[in-house]
């Protein structure tokens, strides 16, 4: 067991719970799209962001600052912005290319990205590529999932945070605070796009939609047999995740 400086980072998908009150075949539709777009964020990671373990709708990750906090800090959030592009593509692909009327699959596109980031020393147990993260940073971090904001996509910040990682270019900041029990109030930063959303594309009906629409249902069908067979998903298809 060791102390380290580590920036600990929260990639949340917003929406996740109303899938899983759909039907059975929804909900397992809502798995591997959710599956996906955990995936694709995945993708975007690169050393120093590491995968620690995966919780439900969300990624929690964390990135070692023994070296040089401000550009480990800097290159954190650069990496997060590229993590919240890449679901956006990976959303809008799935959105465009799906032609199942299940009731998961229509709504999909309402789902949101929300980030969270906290420096601290953290405790960290065990070994490398099965590490365990404790400590009142890691508390916070999840912690910051509960807050006054009234945006659905948002990258939020400490102030521990803020000083390493900088500002996001394009995104209004808002500064806050947030009081939660035994941890006392915390200042925050938010930042939220300046600009618009993009809208869903409009399915196309093309032939060539067409066949990628049946062949993306062949796959959420194929994965929906193996999970009804199997009762477990797995965690093969994710970069940097531990043993």
């Amino acid at each position: 067991m060791e102390i380290k400086p580590l920036f600990i980072v929260l990639l949340d998908i917003g929406g996740y719970t109303r899938f899983i009150r759909l039907t059975r075949t929804s909900r397992l539709h809502a798995e591997k799209i959710v599956a996906d777009l955990l995936q694709a964020m995945t993708q975007a990671t690169e050393h120093p962001m590491t995968l620690n373990k995966i919780e439900g709708d969300a990624l929690l990750l964390y990135a070692d600052a023994t070296d040089n906090q401000a550009a480990t800090g800097r290159d954190v959030l650069r990496q997060i912005v590229a993590c919240i592009d890449s679901f956006s593509e990976e959303l809008q692909k799935l959105v465009s290319r799906n032609v199942c009327i299940c009731d998961a699959c229509r709504h999909a596109e309402e789902l949101k990205i929300k980030a969270f980031v906290h420096f601290d020393d953290t405790v960290v147990r065990g070994e490398k590529g099965n590490l365990e993260l404790g400590g009142e940073g890691v508390i916070l971090a999840h912690r910051l999932m509960k807050n006054s904001l009234d945006v659905d996509e948002y990258i939020l910040m400490t102030k521990e945070a803020r000083e390493y990682c900088g500002a996001v270019d394009g995104f209004k900041e808002i500064v806050g605070r947030e009081s939660y029990d035994e941890l006392g109030n915390i200042d925050t930063f938010a930042f939220v796009p300046s600009t618009g959303e993009a809208a869903i594309e409009p399915k196309s009906f093309s032939l060539g939609a067409k066949t990628l629409g049946v062949a993306y249902l062949v796959k959420l069908d194929l994965y929906m047999l193996k999970r009804l067979f199997s009762g477990s998903s797995s965690a093969g298809q994710y970069r940097n995740l531990p043993n």
